[in-house]
């Protein structure tokens, strides 16, 4: 059996959504193709890797920040599983630093990056899996599934390629353990 320990994913939210420009008609563009962008924010513990570490410096400059990275030279990466060549990989993850806490050990980030489809294509599943989420107190810490999937059709009432829906929730959300919480997660169609 394979051990893990769970070290360094502190969760994130992912969001793809059309490009609508002089040049397309509702996200597709003169070409046929579908161009859509995806915007994601994504936490790390914040001393795990050199490719984890934001400080005010990094904020300020806008330093894209490379994400985090193992012994084994493997970074994390966000590939596709459906809608193009499975396993293909998208992006690489890296981010701009937009918050940290030195005490709690954590950094944030979030960036926007652009992709293209076939006309085709009518479902998209992107995810990065991998391991370690942070220590649980209770459940399964180990593997990671992060990501979406999103109908690529045109919408009937907008005439346009749908989106994912977004949500603004709290980065960091402070839950008393052993007490009973429902969580509701605030989102709109983009």
């Amino acid at each position: 059996p394979l051990l893990t320990t769970a070290t360094h994913f502190r969760g994130g939210l992912l969001s793809c959504y059309p490009v609508i420009t002089s040049n397309s008609s509702g996200g597709v563009d003169r070409s046929g193709n579908i161009q859509i962008e995806c915007a994601f924010r994504i936490g790390w513990r914040k001393n795990f890797s050199n490719g984890t570490e934001c400080n005010s410096t990094s904020i300020m400059t806008q330093t894209l920040v490379k994400g985090p990275s193992t012994s084994s030279s493997r970074r994390f990466k966000l590939r596709c599983y459906e809608g193009c060549t499975r396993g293909y990989i998208v992006d690489d993850l890296m981010f701009y630093c937009t918050d940290f806490n030195e005490d709690e050990n954590w950094t944030q980030g979030s960036r926007v990056f652009p992709y293209t489809l076939s006309n085709s294509t009518r479902r998209l599943v992107l995810q990065m899996r991998d391991c370690c989420w942070i220590s649980l107190v209770s459940g399964d810490n180990r593997s990671i599934r992060w990501g979406m999937a999103m109908n690529l059709s045109v919408r009937a009432d907008t005439g346009r390629v749908n989106s994912c829906p977004t949500s603004a929730q709290l980065p960091i959300l402070r839950l008393q353990h052993g007490c009973e919480h429902t969580l509701s997660i605030h989102t709109e169609d983009a």
